[in-house]
């Protein structure tokens, strides 16, 4: 059991560290955490989604409930998380349900829809989303754990007592163990509140978006880089081969959720390099089959070049009528960087030659 309560005062982090912060306590509350489902959204930011709203102290009780209101959801879930904490072991509960139903965790308070707080054992659970969002002045917080005992003797502090179960879990979801140095800044009646810097560079929040996975494989006449992500709103894979004449841009695109046909004769084609306006291009090849549209480029040599030092690639299609713009790209991690500016400045030599 953690020592959390409701913190009257916690003193948000600013810039590139979060702080640990004397938090003046409240009384434990005893109203045990709520879990409501709303109704599935057909639009808006959480289109085709059914939305579950946890708030309050996470007790022993909570992921009992929140596994049977699961029970009869299919489809896309996102849990809104709302707490100041509770029940560690039942957080790391909440958060393997959360994982096993493939559902995203945001942090937002249900009855006001403005950017909540998820601290100690609500953090652990937040960790269960396959996609983790906490923008817009959320508020995510870690401290070392305690157990309460006898009222005379005050509380016992079990940081390392529960650091081994703590980093598993942690490790589990896929989120860099350098996360509990920050569980030891503070104390248990301190908050430690992370900033958008250290929640992105420990994984805590993916902003909806797995690491990407870059190779380089053979292909028919030489061999292609191909670099695959998935991410909250579908699955997406960009490549790039060359000969001595030209070097070939493709795509595909699979659409996350029900598949909807495309008619993508007369869509617009960009391939977008980082957060540059984009280049537009034609097509060589466009086809779309059950939910998932293929694409191949001509692409001249200043894209390639362009490519060879982005952090991210991609393919914006733009249908003609107002239908939304749909897309794909891929992250350029530090380990893959080098793999990509090899094959590139490849290309571009072989060419140079002819």
């Amino acid at each position: 059991m953690t020592r959390v309560g409701l913190l009257a005062a916690v003193l948000l982090s600013i810039g590139g560290g979060g702080q640990p912060v004397i938090a003046t306590q409240a009384a434990e509350p005893t109203v045990p955490m709520t879990v409501k489902v709303g109704p599935r959204s057909g639009s808006g930011a959480f289109p085709d989604t059914t939305l579950v709203y946890l708030d309050g102290r996470i007790d022993a009780g909570a992921p009992d409930r929140l596994s049977k209101a699961l029970s009869g959801i299919s489809g896309r879930v996102a849990i809104w998380l709302n707490s100041p904490g509770g029940n560690l072991f039942a957080g790391m509960q909440l958060g393997r349900i959360i994982r096993e139903h493939g559902a995203t965790t945001h942090i937002i308070n249900s009855a006001t829809l403005l950017p909540g707080e998820c601290y100690s054992a609500c953090a652990l659970a937040f960790l269960g989303g396959v996609y983790r969002f906490n923008d817009n002045g959320a508020r995510y917080g870690v401290h070392r754990a305690s157990l309460p005992v006898q009222r005379a003797t005050g509380e016992r502090d079990l940081g390392q007592d529960l650091s081994p179960a703590i980093e598993s879990y942690v490790r589990e979801m896929g989120v860099d163990a350098r996360l509990l140095e920050l569980w030891a800044k503070a104390a248990p009646d301190e908050m430690y509140v992370l900033s958008q810097q250290e929640a992105k560079a420990l994984r805590v929040v993916n902003d909806g978006r797995e690491p990407p996975e870059w190779s380089v494989a053979p292909s028919p006449g030489g061999t292609m880089l191909q670099g695959r992500q998935a991410t909250a709103d579908g699955r997406g894979t960009v490549f790039f081969s060359c000969d001595e004449k030209q070097t070939i841009f493709g795509s595909t695109y699979e659409a996350a959720g029900k598949p909807e046909a495309a008619a993508v004769r007369r869509w617009r084609h960009v391939v977008t390099i980082d957060s540059y306006d984009g280049v537009p291009v034609k097509p060589l090849g466009v086809s779309s089959k059950d939910g998932i549209v293929r694409s191949t480029f001509l692409v001249p040599p200043d894209l390639v070049r362009l490519a060879m030092s982005a952090k991210r690639i991609g393919h914006l299609m733009k249908p003609s009528s107002h239908a939304p713009s749909i897309g794909v790209s891929v992250d350029i991690d530090e380990s893959s960087a080098l793999m990509v500016r090899t094959f590139l400045g490849s290309c571009l030599r072989r060419q140079a030659k002819k």
